[in-house]
C-alpha cells in the first residue's frame, strides 16, 4: 500500500488522532491563550471606535 493511502486508512479507522499532538491541549498553551484574551479585552476598552475597527481588521487577518 502506498504511504499516503496507508495514512488515510489509519485516520479513517481512528488509529491516528491528530488532536493528541496539538500544542493547544497543553496546560501552558491554555494559560497563554487566557492571558492573551484578558489583555485583548483590556486593550479594546481603551480604543476609540475608529481604533476598534482597525484592530478588528487586524485581528481578522
Amino acid at each position: 500500500m502506498q504511504p499516503m493511502k496507508n495514512i488515510i486508512n489509519e485516520l479513517w479507522h481512528g488509529n491516528i488522532i491528530p488532536q493528541e499532538y496539538s500544542r493547544t491541549n497543553s496546560q501552558e498553551m491554555k494559560e497563554l491563550l487566557g492571558y492573551m484574551a484578558r489583555h485583548h479585552e483590556d486593550l479594546e476598552k481603551t480604543f476609540s471606535d475608529e481604533q476598534k475597527e482597525t484592530f478588528e481588521k487586524f485581528h481578522d487577518c
